[in-house]
């Protein structure tokens, strides 16, 4: 049985004016310049797949998509991670790790901003909503890979290329894709209360309309698709009442559509009871927009086992 990984672009592309020499451990092998090139592996890789981030102003850090790194001597293929291994998230020089099986498995991607990314939660814990999901999935013959951004939005530009412009590379086309779950709009609502981007204003209809699109692409390439509500963002630094009532009219439309092939209720897990404009406290991380922890635990937990089925 063959490994493949494709030592590609994520992270280059932003440094390569600044760089002759590009070197990748994970793949041990160096490339000049920028190009994409491909490492065959013999013995067994484990990585969940993550994806890579986007360019980055300044030319000198990586961007998100941050993966979670764990260093260790030796071959720990099967075991426990030792609980004093270092641990760091990092910007990713590769963007997935193709794993030929003897059975086909059935992928479900998790597409989306820095909720699915998952910021917010601990670099020694379990990681965000998509992979704890994974976890509860784990011999069900369903995989997950997480396709969320940082910063990323559903109709425009922000980290890299909006959703609808990236759906194809980094959902459709992921082998083995056959659900897709949508968790996006919270920066298309959030951001235009800024100055930089009162011009690219999104409202219901508009955010409403990008899902339209996705649920047609999805389903023209054969994917089921599941779309979750926005959560709450109730003293975000972005927030606003407009945002908030933007919010409420795309989560209306997410409860009631007849289109959708199943959907989650991300607003009802996190919200606060006693205020359901924001996340309950013990479930955000400290920015009142992204979910901890025990807020991942929950949105994981909410998913029913059988969604994509």
């Amino acid at each position: 049985m063959m490994r493949s990984l494709w030592v590609s672009k994520s992270g280059m592309e932003a440094q390569q004016t600044q760089l002759d020499h590009i070197s990748n451990n994970l793949a041990n092998a160096s490339t000049n310049g920028y190009k994409q090139s491909h490492a065959v592996f013999e013995d067994l890789m484990y990585q969940n797949l993550r994806q890579s981030g986007a360019n980055t102003t300044d030319q000198t850090t990586l961007p998100n998509h941050r993966l979670r790194q764990v260093l260790t001597d030796g071959d720990t293929t099967g075991r426990p991670v030792p609980a004093d291994a270092p641990r760091q998230r990092i910007g990713a020089l590769a963007t997935g790790i193709a794993v030929e099986t003897a059975a086909p498995t059935r992928v479900i991607v998790a597409f989306g901003d820095s909720i699915t990314e998952g910021t917010g939660s601990l670099p020694s814990g379990p990681g965000g909503w998509p992979e704890r999901l994974a976890g509860r999935m784990a011999g069900s013959g369903w995989a997950v890979v997480n396709a969320g951004i940082g910063g990323n939005r559903l109709l425009h530009q922000g980290s890299g290329p909006s959703g609808l412009e990236r759906l194809d590379a980094d959902a459709l086309a992921v082998p083995g894709a056959q659900c897709l779950i949508l968790l996006e709009g919270i920066n298309d609502i959030g951001r235009p209360a800024r100055a930089e981007y009162a011009h690219e204003a999104a409202t219901a209809a508009d955010i409403i309309a990008g899902y339209r699109q996705v649920l047609t692409r999805a389903h023209t390439a054969g994917l089921k698709v599941v779309v979750s509500t926005i959560p709450p963002f109730e003293q975000a630094n972005y927030f606003s009442d407009t945002g908030e009532a933007i919010r409420q009219s795309v989560n209306a439309w997410i409860r009631t559509t007849p289109d959708l092939d199943a959907r989650l209720d991300y607003d009802a897990v996190l919200r606060d009871p006693a205020h359901p404009t924001k996340l309950r406290a013990d479930y955000q991380s400290g920015d009142w927009l992204h979910p901890s922890d025990a807020g991942y635990a929950a949105m994981a937990a909410s998913v029913p086992l059988d969604v994509c089925d």
